[in-house]
């Protein structure tokens, strides 16, 4: 690129003005680092003196190693933020995000090695202490080398050739973007940080206070990349040099110049927050296919802990993907190893990999500046032959030729990058990414009141409706085309711009398809038929104001033959989806449903587009043949689309009880429906003991409970007040968690005439727990079951029960109805509540037999005299 511009030489004066404003140069310190992990169950004082508390706690021979190690030196590794700050950060994350699991940061410490000791001597002795998980020499960060012109610009108009700010496909569609006059166009009101070392903050082209540099040192020998990074991302539209993608936006920098990049980010905790991006300039060095190549920074854990707690915290993270070996040798993360486990290749049902780790952070790769010249790829861009690929890369962008700021080691301000040394790398990429995030997210707040997170930004970034697709050069005129996109925000602001689809399954009649404490296991948007329906959409959907808002459209299932499942969703959005399925499965009838009684039945779309505006779709038909007995089934629905995909609910990442149940109430695509239909007909069935069903199965006792034996002498009270007969019985499960014992409650919930009689049979270890007041429990002790009294109307409670983990206790009601109550409808249903939170239930709807079924009751006949 070539532009007219009045150059001027740098005069002695201003040599000198920049020699005195120089940073003070740190002493470089050639002393080498180990990281030292120890096992969880190690509790030490995260303080400097932590070296006593080794010898106190026993934890290792601390006094035998510096005897034998003169000079070393332990302490803690993370540093940058105060403990108990970390601690609540850790705490908010959970809280934000279910899948998050704790880094455990607080097991790091470093071990300074004077520069005469051989560090992996030290290595070796601490493998010999039981109570390290692990131990390393901290790893180097690398920054890709680029020279710049040393001039200094005066009166530089805005140089119009920052042509990756020009429309798609040749950029991002930013000048697209302006020229609309959309409010927000700019990164205003949206907090951004840089992590690197060096910059030049008061560039004529950004003049930002020298305290913007929140934490570290500045390196001035890497003062011209950082410069030419935040320059690309926000540089100020004053009419003169370059504009940033986000003028507006607040920015910020911190430095990990002699320290850690992980420290760094830690830091940048304490001034971002939801919604807010950070841009992560380092990457380190690993072997791949014999070459020393440049990849991304989470590869070391101490830098992926960090990343991916802010991540959960709701922060934007950018990373460059690497340079390769900066010629032409690129990584395919696919089989990309580290330490033998292929952690950036993502897993998928079809091809599963429980190695990966995904950080949440977006990792940007590089392609050339100009459109590709082969026949067929003309509106794509060509992959730089050193820049990374594989299904771990969210995006791309320019990784050449960009026009920005620079400085240099004495802190020019009016320099720029130009020919031949324009700016450039993943480095570079994933500026230009930050300034789009930045840009949507002002543009979310801006226009939809709200900001995105970062699975959402994820996902509009991977999305091929917002963005220019990538090829791959792989020999002569050979070329592939990657299914990975340089963002487009014209594309962004029309396609995803408030106008995301929000598709959602109702749990109960009323639910707006937000978070709710309400029910999660009576979802009228779930109906299975014994025949084929017709036309569902009329017979289920919007316009049919009658069965709409019903949710007693089920039948139950029929055993060995064709059963129908329709699924009703809303849209709260403002687009249609794509491709939108809904995933069914089934389990045995029980109080909650955990991922190891689900069993997959399949999946089915919908007829029609699932409009705007909530308005109620029917899905085709599923069907499925159930193989056990009729009725007692519970159903788990699951909605998705490209959009607005929704989880397996059987495959949750880092599993544990209190993020599924998360799950199920937070994500409005998941739906439960636990309910049997039941005739009230007269049955031979009894609950007196002598007549208790042979295949009872007692739990394993909980040992508090066992402390109590049964007592064999002991009368078994109340049975001559019992009808012998005409009982119905109603069975079902009620489990424990998967992953723990837990102490929970039962409530059974009566819709019932005074006069029905009703029992619980429950393990007979449980009855000194249930029914606070309760007169009295039935047994039959040679089962060791009981038969617990329950309220015909209103609510039992049988409280403070040990759930063992795993556990899987048969539980059976049984009611006696007199004839005269069985012309109309009743409900019933047993739910399961954590500390006062129902987590599961099952209902019962009890119906009139059928006419021939029913005994007329006979009324005496008065006689006239």
């Amino acid at each position: 690129m070539k532009t007219n511009v009045n150059l001027k030489k740098v005069s002695t004066r201003e040599k000198k003005r920049r020699t005195n404003k120089r940073s003070t140069l740190l002493r470089h310190d050639y002393r080498t680092q180990l990281v030292v992990r120890f096992h969880d169950h190690i509790k030490l004082p995260y303080s400097s003196d932590v070296s006593k508390y080794i010898k106190d706690f026993q934890v290792g021979d601390w006094e035998q190693l510096i005897k034998k190690y003169p000079g070393i030196a332990i302490s803690p590794l993370f540093t940058s933020i105060k403990p108990e700050k970390l601690m609540k950060l850790v705490a908010k994350a959970k809280e934000m995000d279910s899948s998050y699991k704790d880094g455990n940061f607080f097991q790091y410490f470093k071990i300074i090695c004077p520069v005469e000791i051989n560090p992996q001597s030290i290595i070796e002795d601490l493998a010999k202490w039981k109570n390290i998980k692990s131990s390393s020499i901290l790893k180097k960060y690398s920054q890709p080398a680029v020279s710049y012109t040393d001039e200094i610009y005066a009166n530089l108009p805005e140089d119009p050739y920052q042509k990756y700010l020009d429309a798609a496909p040749d950029g991002i569609s930013a000048k697209t973007v302006w020229d609309s006059s959309l409010v927000g166009d700019d990164g205003a009101g949206i907090n951004f940080i840089d992590i690197e070392t060096g910059w030049t903050l008061d560039h004529v082209d950004l003049n930002l206070p020298l305290t913007n540099l929140l934490w570290g040192s500045n390196d001035d020998a890497n003062r011209a990349h950082g410069t030419s990074v935040i320059g690309i991302v926000g540089a100020k539209d004053n009419g003169i040099g370059c504009i940033g993608i986000a003028p507006n936006s607040n920015m910020n920098v911190i430095s990990h110049f002699g320290d850690t990049v992980a420290n760094a980010i830690l830091k940048s905790l304490e001034y971002l927050s939801f919604g807010d991006v950070l841009l992560i300039e380092a990457t380190t060095s690993a072997e791949y296919s014999g070459t020393p190549c440049d990849v991304p920074i989470e590869i070391n854990n101490l830098e992926y802990e960090a990343i991916r707690l802010a991540t959960a915290l709701g922060i934007i993270v950018i990373e460059p993907g690497g340079n390769g070996d900066g010629v032409t040798s690129c990584v395919n993360f696919t089989d990309f190893e580290v330490g033998g486990k292929v952690i950036l290749k993502p897993s998928t049902v079809a091809d599963p990999n429980p190695d990966f780790k995904d950080s949440g952070a977006i990792i940007v790769t590089a392609a050339q500046s100009s459109l590709c010249s082969q026949a067929g790829y003309e509106t794509t861009h060509a992959k730089m032959p050193w820049a990374p690929f594989g299904d771990r890369i969210d995006c791309y962008a320019w990784g050449e030729g960009i026009k920005t700021l620079s400085s240099d080691s004495l802190g020019a301000t009016g320099t720029y990058t130009d020919e031949p040394n324009l700016f450039g790398g993943t480095s570079g990429a994933a500026a230009i990414i930050a300034g789009v995030v930045l840009q949507m997210q002002s543009l979310a707040v801006a226009n939809q009141g709200y900001r995105f997170s970062p699975g959402q930004i994820r996902k509009i970034l991977r999305n091929s409706i917002n963005g220019t697709q990538l090829s791959n050069h792989i020999t002569g005129s050979i070329y592939e085309t990657l299914e990975i996109y340089m963002p487009d925000l014209q594309k962004f602001t029309s396609q995803s711009l408030n106008l995301l689809p929000d598709i959602y399954l109702r749990d109960f009649i009323g639910d707006e398809g937000l978070p709710h404490a309400g029910f999660i296991s009576w979802s009228p948007d779930v109906i299975n038929r014994t025949s084929e329906v017709t036309d569902p959409q009329a017979e289920y959907g919007e316009l049919n104001v009658t069965n709409r808002n019903r949710d007693d459209l089920s039948e139950n299932a029929t055993k060995d033959q064709i059963n129908y499942l329709y699924f009703r969703i809303l849209n709260q959005g403002g687009a249609e989806p794509t491709n939108a399925k809904v995933h069914a499965f089934y389990s045995v009838p029980s109080t909650l449903i955990t991922p190891s009684l689900m069993n997959y039945i399949g999946e089915t779309d919908f007829p029609y587009p699932i409009p705007i505006g909530e308005i109620l779709t029917v899905s085709n038909k599923l069907e499925w043949t159930p193989t056990s007995a009729t009725g007692h089934y519970c159903f788990v629905a699951v909605v998705n689309s490209d959009e607005d995909p929704g989880p397996d609910p059987r495959n949750i990442p880092d599993w544990d009880w209190d993020k599924y149940c998360r799950y199920i109430r937070e994500n409005n695509n998941v739906t439960w429906k636990n309910f049997d239909i039941v005739e009230m007909k007269k049955s031979s069935t009894s609950p007196v003991p002598d007549e208790e069903p042979e295949n009872v199965q007692a739990p394993d006792p909980d040992p508090i409970q066992e402390e109590d034996p049964i007592n064999n002498n002991e009368p078994t009270p109340g049975q001559n007040g019992l009808p012998k007969k005409g009982w119905l019985r109603l069975d079902f499960f009620s489990p424990g968690l998967p992953d723990r014992d837990q102490r929970m409650s039962l409530e059974v919930i009566s819709k019932l005439p005074k006069d029905v009689k009703v029992l619980l049979q429950i393990p007979i270890v449980w009855k000194k727990t249930v029914f606070k007041g309760s007169p009295y429990v039935l047994h039959n002790k040679k089962r060791k079951v009981g038969f617990a009294p329950i309220k015909p109307l209103g609510e039992s409670k049988l409280e403070n029960i040990q759930f063992r983990a795993n556990s899987k206790t048969p539980l059976n009601l049984f009611l006696h109805i007199p004839e005269k109550f069985k012309n109309r409808n009743y409900t019933i249903a047993v739910r399961q509540m954590l500390e006062g939170t129902e987590v599961g239930r099952f209902t019962w709807k009890l119906v009139p037999p059928k006419k021939d079924v029913i005994k007329p009751i006979k009324k005496p006949v008065k006689r006239t005299k």
